[in-house]
């Protein structure tokens, strides 16, 4: 996909540190940007806290405010568990902006909610995310990864899918030659695996598949993470190497093309 439909692979080098020591039910948690400024725009991040064992249960709900005392909106979630059942790690989720000042202060309470809310919804053949500005429509099964994407209520593009070029080398030792064949991707199944009003993501499950030599290899997993008022998607593809070693080379993974709207 082009990098002007605003599909980006954020690899969220902006992150948070937490105290060094264990914090108690009454304390709170300080947090704050590895290179002590905000990003330079508005992104999405997500971080994790430890937590000393007996002191988080499941339920419990945190509040999030910055360097001014200002509240901001977090979505927060449960990582790991003791054997108690108490919590070890949480998870949370943050649209940040310029402004978003550190340090900022994690403590026990109800979060603010945001402007703009991520709404998730779906149908027998569709997901739908809307960020605020930006909406994305998934399909659960067929070719393409994202079926469109709009910004501001005006399409940008459409018809996104992963394309993986395999180069074939069962007839170089006899008459050193190669042969590339194109795989696209073919998804099984998507979900939502986590809906919030900060955050959304979206688990794609497939493989890629060639018409040509009727095949199918390298399945993949796709997550799409949406964060509320952000105009950007972070993607993250993984897949499993499941050829012949001997004779299957990859060429070429990884590359999206996506129809863009003019």
């Amino acid at each position: 996909m082009k990098d002007g439909l605003l599909i980006h692979l954020l690899l969220a080098s902006l992150a948070f540190c937490s105290v060094q020591a264990a914090p108690s039910k009454e304390e709170t948690v300080a947090l704050d940007w590895l290179d002590r400024a905000p990003p330079p725009a508005r992104i999405g991040v997500s971080w994790g806290v430890p937590w000393p064992q007996g002191n988080i249960t499941k339920v419990e709900t945190f509040a999030l405010s910055d360097a001014d005392g200002k509240p901001l909106s977090v979505q927060s979630w449960p990582l790991a568990y003791w054997p108690d059942g108490s919590v070890k790690w949480t998870g949370h989720a943050v649209a940040a902006t310029p402004e978003t000042r550190g340090p900022l202060t994690l403590s026990h309470g109800s979060s603010a909610a945001p402007e703009t809310p991520v709404r998730a919804a779906e149908t027998k053949e569709f997901i739908e995310i809307d960020t605020g500005h930006v909406k994305c429509r998934i399909p659960k099964q067929g070719q393409h990864l994202i079926d469109s994407i709009s910004i501001g209520g005006r399409a940008v593009g459409e018809h996104g899918r992963l394309i993986c070029v395999l180069e074939d080398r069962s007839d170089y030792e006899t008459n050193h030659t190669t042969r590339e064949v194109e795989f696209v991707s073919r998804v099984n199944s998507a979900v939502i695996e986590q809906r919030g009003p900060v955050r959304a993501v979206v688990k794609i499950q497939g493989e890629h598949w060639s018409e040509a030599a009727h095949r199918a290899w390298l399945p993949f997993t796709v997550r799409l993470y949406f964060y509320a008022g952000v105009d950007t998607i972070r993607l993250v593809h993984s897949f499993v190497f499941d050829g012949d070693q001997e004779k299957d080379f990859i060429r070429e993974i990884g590359r999206a093309s996506c129809r863009e709207r003019v």
